[in-house]
């Protein structure tokens, strides 16, 4: 009799919150893993494998409390089994330090089979534009909308002030 072995699939997204953000800010980054494949996955993990040196890694999210990570290894443990069409999610956070395009990778396995897979993102760090917390005075604010201006008309006919006349009149 031959015996088939559970063969688990599955994929890695590393998807950014904010694509485009200034120097010194956070860039969030929500990292998916779903099984796509026929059976369950038991000993899931996430490690980070490269960040450019533009991105710090600051901390990250589990509103599940279903990962745990280990800073020495840049791993995350799934700490449930994932079932056949379920997806587990975290989000990570760095600090940008430096301009130009980030990339960052993750790469996903389990304790089933010697596959993983990857993500890569990037992120376009820009800089900070200048605050202007003072308007200029001297500067009018253009609306957004057309304005139409209708001029004053005056009634050249006018016989001065008509309560005046009405009180006489009594």
């Amino acid at each position: 009799k031959t015996k088939t072995l559970a063969n688990p699939s599955m994929t890695v997204e590393k998807i950014s919150n904010n694509v485009k953000v200034e120097i010194g800010r956070e860039v969030s980054l929500d990292i998916i893993v779903r099984n796509t494949g026929k059976y369950d996955i038991t000993g899931l993990y996430v490690i980070e494998d490269y960040y450019s040196k533009g991105l710090k890694y600051d901390y990250y999210v589990d509103q599940t409390n279903s990962w745990k990570y280990k800073a020495s290894e840049n791993r995350w443990d799934y700490t449930k089994t994932l079932g056949v069409g379920q997806s587990a999610k975290f989000t990570v956070f760095f600090l940008t330090t430096k301009l130009g395009v980030q990339f960052n990778t993750v790469t996903a396995g389990n304790n089933q089979t010697n596959k993983t897979v990857k993500s890569t993102n990037k992120t376009n760090v820009t800089k900070k534009k200048p605050k202007n917390d003072t308007p200029d005075k001297n500067r009018t604010k253009k609306p957004k909308h057309k304005v139409h201006k209708h001029p004053k008309v005056r009634d050249r006919n006018a016989t001065g002030n008509p309560l005046y006349a009405l009180i006489l009149v009594l």
